[in-house]
């Protein structure tokens, strides 16, 4: 029976409910609000992350899902473009997206077909159930099955979230693969060099005309493309995607 009620379950179904499930992997977000991060779940477009030069920290859905070494035509379009292609994005290496893996996706989405074809079973032994035509016993396995499956999904969705994908010091878009485990996903990619996250304070001589990171140009009221910007937002213009040398700058945590 549970098979069968597999086999009827949409695909649009499963995408649905999985999308559902990935809004409330808390873990994959937690720790980064904190960390004076703005966080994005699940962005539809480019320009829901804006180019303001503040420290982007976005799970994508599961349309940009990517591998590692192989970032999608999605997942780049979030870092190269602003709001479209002839708009390109001035502060690319101030985020840091990260994507499910196909692999990591494909198990995501049997768990939960596994889960809704329980819930369809117990539904139609419900029924059979008001006429006296299924016993206790039956029913207690049922129970069973559905709380396993349930549970599941949680460790399913966080660990397909397992490919980061930023600019790298060459300012290019690169994907790489991370080890999920129980810890917050932000600490666990905070922490590996490959993303190039460095939440120590910035000292006053970074502040300088010549320092790493151009923060004279904000305070003097303009960004590195010339835009007028307040100067409250020093602290996170520094991540542009390249200094006035073309060196290309780590993200700060601030």
């Amino acid at each position: 029976m549970h098979a069968v009620a597999a086999s009827h379950i949409s695909d649009d179904i499963v995408k649905a409910r999985l999308i559902d499930e990935i809004g409330r992997a808390k873990k994959l977000t937690a720790g980064a609000s904190g960390a004076g991060v703005s966080v994005h779940m699940l962005p539809a477009k480019p320009d829901d992350i804006k180019d303001d030069g503040r420290f982007h920290y976005a799970i994508l859905g599961p349309a940009a899902a990517c591998d590692s070494g192989k970032p999608s035509a999605l997942a780049k379009r979030f870092l190269d473009e602003n709001t479209r292609p002839d708009n390109p994005r001035v502060y690319r290496n101030a985020v840091i997206l990260v994507a499910p893996s196909k692999d990591g996706l494909e198990v995501a989405h049997a768990r939960v077909r596994d889960y809704l074809a329980w819930e369809q079973v117990k539904t139609t032994l419900k029924e059979q159930e008001s006429e006296g035509a299924v016993d206790v016993a039956r029913m207690q396995t049922l129970a069973i099955n559905l709380h396993k499956a349930k549970g599941r999904i949680p460790s399913a969705t966080r660990e397909a979230y397992s490919t980061v994908v930023a600019v790298n010091e060459k300012n290019q878009v690169h994907a790489f693969k991370i080890k999920v485990s129980a810890d917050e996903h932000f600490v666990t990619i905070k922490e590996d060099t490959r993303s190039r996250i460095q939440d120590t304070a910035i000292t006053a001589e970074a502040l300088l005309p010549g320092g790493p990171y151009n923060l004279w140009l904000v305070a003097a009221g303009r960004d590195l493309s010339g835009r007028q910007r307040p100067f409250g937002a020093v602290c996170a213009a520094s991540a542009p995607a390249e200094d006035a040398q073309g060196r290309g700058d780590r993200r700060h945590a601030c």
